[in-house]
Parts: C-alpha cells; structure tokens; sequence
C-alpha cells in the first residue's frame, strides 16, 4: 500500500470521504473510530496514529479510547471491507486502504491500495468477481493448530515435517485398525469364536480412519486447497483456507482468508464458505447478507469467481431471461 501523499492524493480526496461516512456507513463505533482516523490524516502527513490519537480527535477519554471494547479490530476491518468501495469513489479507480501496525499499542493508517479499482476487488462486467487477500490476518485456535501444525499465514511458518505429522498418526492409525481386522480375520479362520459385533467394531474404526485421511489430506492433496472449520479458527469471521503455492520451484502451505466485495449487494463482503447442498464438494463465495442467493465460485489460481446461481434480467422485449446459466462461470474465468 501506499501512503495518501505517495499515491498523490492529499486533503481534498480525505474530504470528501469524511463527508461519504455517514452517509455510507451506519452509526456505531467502527464509523467514528474511521471518522477520526481521517480527520487525523487530514491534520497531519498521513502518518500513523494511536487508539489514544483517534479517541481523542472524537472527543473522547484518551486513556479509555486504548481498549478493544471501544471497537475490536476485527469489527473495524469487516465494516471497512464492506463499504470500502463506496469510500474509494473519489479517488480516480483506486482503492481506499486501512493499515494496522504495531502491537500494543496497535497503530493505524489510512493509505491507497496498489493497482486501479479494476483490477484489485473484483470486475462485474462479463459476470467476474476478483477476490482478495483480506486485511484481517487469519489465526488458528489451539484445536487448529493441533490439527494443522507446521502452517502459518507466509512461507517463513511452514515446517513440512511438522505439518505432515498428522498425516503420519493417521496413517498409523489405519495401519492398527488393518491389524486388528487381520488379527480378527486369522483367530476366526483357527476357530476361534468372534461374534458379528466385532467384525462391525473394527470395520467402523477402520472406515472412519479411512474416511478422516481423505476428508484432510486426499481433498487437500486433489484440490490444493480446504477450507477449515470454526473450530480451527481463532476469532468469530471464518472463510480461512489452507492453499498450496508455489515459488521458485518449492511447495508449500499457507493459511488464507479470502474475500470480495458482492457485486450485488456492493456493501456486503463474500466470503468462502461450503458449497452444498447445490455444489457438493465445492469451495464457493457466500454473500454474508444473502448467503443462499448470491453465491460465486471460486478459481484458487486466479482468484476470480462468477456467480452460481441464475439471475433473471430484463431484455430490450420486455422479456425476462437468466443472465447465464451454471456452469458458465468457467467460460467466464472463474
């Protein structure tokens, strides 16, 4: 990202979105703690300032202003995502951008992001969404990071080893449950009395050691990407995918949430979730406001996505015919 004056924007630009937020976003905390962001940035160089900074430029208890409960960050990032575009309207294509550094106490800055608004959120022309790297950084819970060791949010966190670990105690596992069928099988076969329950025992551990091996590693190892669980996340916005990239002829893992801004609601943010029950086996984009109705899909390599669902649309006739039918977000790039 680049700062307002690197970007060769200034105090006319930062204007006019002190005046678009409280048209764009509703009232609450994230409003005025944005509110006094750009006032301080109209004040100032476009530098960094403090919770205490921004509280204070709102009229409020410096001191109190340093907490969480004022507004969490995850709540700031999630309403600026969902009405950035709006905001960025008077900055020529671009893209407004909010920065958080630092760490205790954290440090924020309004800035612009690189490339023109084309190219970064998304393009509605030819029925395209692009998504995004969202700005709020995704993190394990413990029970995530029990399951998905050795991967972090960049390639310096992954450890191959560590991360195949689980896939080496499944495999044991199933290797135990093939010995006790054998075992089961072989004492039956002397003469050996087993009865049918535990034939049924040992078939049901063993297929769904079987089952958890695909679920995790044959997905991942196919599809070169999951999407994780709630449980796996830390924090209440999920949408976070283990991806595999590539650089400089080396694999590996990294965590990622991806977002976009939906095409149709246009203050909404879509974010991965499950496909079914419609796209079995699918990793999609939801509409956080209409979840079932404005669903995309999503290309892990371009990071495009069309929409999945038909949208009837009006013709010069007065007819009404589906803007595209499914499937044909493939045609479309996505």
């Amino acid at each position: 990202m680049q700062s307002f004056a690197e970007a060769g924007f200034g105090s006319a630009e930062l204007h006019d979105i002190a005046q678009m937020l409280p048209r764009e976003i509703p009232a609450g905390q994230a409003r005025e703690f944005l509110t006094g962001l750009v006032c301080l940035t109209m004040e100032g160089d476009g530098g960094w300032f403090t919770r205490q900074q921004i509280g204070g430029a709102m009229g409020r208890d410096a001191e109190r202003s340093a907490s969480n409960k004022w507004v969490k960050n995850g709540e700031l990032l999630t309403v600026f995502e969902r009405h950035r575009v709006r905001l960025s309207q008077g900055l020529g294509g671009r893209l407004l951008g909010l920065e958080v550094g630092g760490q205790r106490p954290h440090r924020y800055r309004l800035a612009v992001v690189d490339g023109t608004e084309g190219e970064v959120p998304y393009r509605l022309q030819g029925s395209v969404l692009r998504y995004r790297a969202s700005e709020e950084k995704p993190q394990l819970s413990w029970y995530g990071r029990l399951n998905h060791p050795g991967v972090g949010e960049d390639r310096a966190a992954y450890r191959k080893w560590v991360f195949l670990l689980p896939l080496v105690m499944w495999a044991f596992l199933a290797l135990l449950a093939a010995l006790a069928w054998t075992s089961v099988w072989a004492l039956t076969w002397v003469g050996v009395p087993f009865s049918p329950l535990n034939y049924l025992m040992y078939g049901i551990f063993f297929a769904i050691v079987l089952w958890r091996m695909y679920w995790r590693w044959g997905k991942l190892f196919d599809d070169r990407v999951i999407l994780l669980g709630m449980n796996d996340i830390s924090g209440t916005e999920d949408g976070v995918v283990i991806d595999r990239q590539r650089s400089d002829g080396v694999t590996y893992y990294v965590l990622r949430r991806y977002v976009a801004s939906c095409p149709i609601c246009v203050t909404a943010t879509v974010r991965l979730a499950k496909g079914r029950p419609q796209h079995w086996g699918r990793i999609v984009g939801r509409c956080e406001d209409s979840p079932r109705e404005h669903v995309f899909s999503f290309d892990r390599v371009t990071l495009e996505g069309g929409p999945l669902v038909q949208r009837p649309v009006k013709t010069a006739s007065g007819t009404r015919q589906p803007e595209m039918e499914d499937g044909d977000e493939a045609r479309d790039g996505g």
